[in-house]
Order: structure tokens, then C-alpha cells, then sequence
């Protein structure tokens, strides 16, 4: 339902700021890594892509148990973005690819 990834979208971005704000950078980063994920399965895959390359650097520098998870999933999405996939084709993909954080 549109509308439910429209609230957890809005939830998401405040959990984010929240998480900024008080320098928890590990929980901004699943936090982001979902934001992502609904991007995608909205079919707004150059949006996913933004929120999922902001973590990436950061992931690194604190070496976060999920960064080979975002590298995949970035490029799950790059793929994606190359072949034009439909919402439905991105939602079965992301289902089969079973990537969590």
C-alpha cells in the first residue's frame, strides 16, 4: 500500500535525523539501509541508490557488521537500474535477495 511506505518513508527520515543528532552512526546506517530498500520497492531507484551510497563511506570507516550486505545490495540496485525492471520485477527481486540488516 503507497501509503503505508509514505508513513514508514516519513518515520524512517525521522528515526534518521533523530540518530544524527545524538552521533549514532551504526543505527543511522540500518536506518538508512531501509529508507533504501523502500525507495526500491517504490521504483525510485536512483533515490535508493542516494540513501544506500550515503552509509556505504561510513559503513567502512566503522567497519558495521552489515557493510557486505549495503555493497550488495548497491549493487543489486545498479542492476536493477540497468535493466529498467518494473515496482513488481524490483519487489521479487529484493524478496528473492533475502538481504537484511
Amino acid at each position: 500500500n503507497k501509503g503505508d511506505y509514505d508513513k514508514a518513508l516519513e518515520y524512517y527520515e525521522k528515526a534518521s535525523e533523530i540518530c544524527l543528532s545524538i552521533g549514532n552512526v551504526v543505527i543511522w546506517c540500518t536506518i538508512k539501509f531501509n529508507i533504501s530498500t523502500l525507495y526500491a520497492l517504490e521504483g525510485k531507484l536512483e533515490k535508493a541508490l542516494e540513501a544506500i551510497n550515503e552509509t556505504i563511506p561510513i559503513q567502512e570507516k566503522i567497519r558495521h557488521l552489515n557493510l557486505e550486505n549495503s555493497k550488495k545490495f548497491k549493487e543489486m540496485l545498479e542492476m536493477m537500474q540497468v535493466k529498467e525492471l518494473s515496482k513488481e520485477e524490483i519487489k521479487r527481486t529484493i524478496e528473492t535477495a533475502q538481504l537484511r540488516v
